[in-house]
């Protein structure tokens, strides 16, 4: 008998701070947690309410929208006198998302119960915003007030005498596998030109470090045009 195929695993972001999920829209292109672009695209997307959802999938050439009583085409909403019915629970959602996937793709797909963090923030809005998780490859250290990498806590960025004008970048030497617009040497410097605008410090320079560690963090996973 042939061995089963080994089920595609999908870790779903955040879009935003809203209820809806997303498969990344960029490769992921350093090891690590999270969902590299597997090929199509999926979106749980809510309605304006957030507490509903339909799925919106490109896979292939083709882009259709799937609900919960099977509408995906104006054609079939003419026929159908109740109209488009989205989901009215999220895990429905997904495994419906599972058995399309799987259906199109002719191999078992699984979403992660975990959904990737799309930007740090120290009060959510939102409840469902608490259980999100952040696949961080760089953090704000407030004890050293420096930048440091994860999971291996090299240092990358420093301001000594507090002067965010004359950053110290500590590159950590980068191996050949790593793509040229995803290494410290690349990402840091550029990254800090973001942090040094004026709108980045609305909220303190607190704040405004941890957003540069959180943007870093993304440029590292996904390149400098994430």
């Amino acid at each position: 008998m042939p061995s089963a195929r080994t089920p595609l695993a999908i870790t779903l972001q955040r879009q935003g701070i809203s209820a809806s999920l997303r498969t990344q829209p960029r490769m992921l292109m350093t090891p690590g947690p999270g969902n590299s672009n597997p090929g199509f695209s999926l979106i749980i997307q809510a309605v304006p309410s957030g507490t509903a959802w339909y799925l919106d999938l490109a896979i292939g050439g083709r882009h259709e929208r799937i609900f919960a009583n099977g509408c995906d085409q104006e054609s079939d909403w003419r026929r159908n006198r109740q109209g488009p019915q989205p989901f009215t629970d999220l895990e429905l959602a997904k495994r419906a998302a599972e058995e399309e996937l799987g259906r199109r793709l002719n191999r078992p797909v699984r979403i992660s119960p975990q959904v990737e963090l799309y930007c740090p923030s120290d009060a959510p809005v939102y409840d469902y915003l608490k259980s999100d998780v952040e696949f961080a490859r760089a953090r704000y250290d407030a004890q050293t007030d420096s930048i440091c990498s994860v999971p291996e806590d090299c240092r990358l960025v420093s301001w000594p005498k507090g002067n965010l004008q004359r950053p110290r970048f500590h590159i950590p030497k980068d191996g050949a596998h790593i793509p040229a617009d995803c290494r410290w040497q690349t990402i840091c410097p550029k990254a800090h030109e973001e942090f040094l605008k004026f709108h980045n410090h609305r909220s303190g320079p607190e704040k405004a470090k941890r957003w540069l560690a959180w943007l870093i963090s993304e440029y590292r996973k996904y390149g400098l045009n994430s």
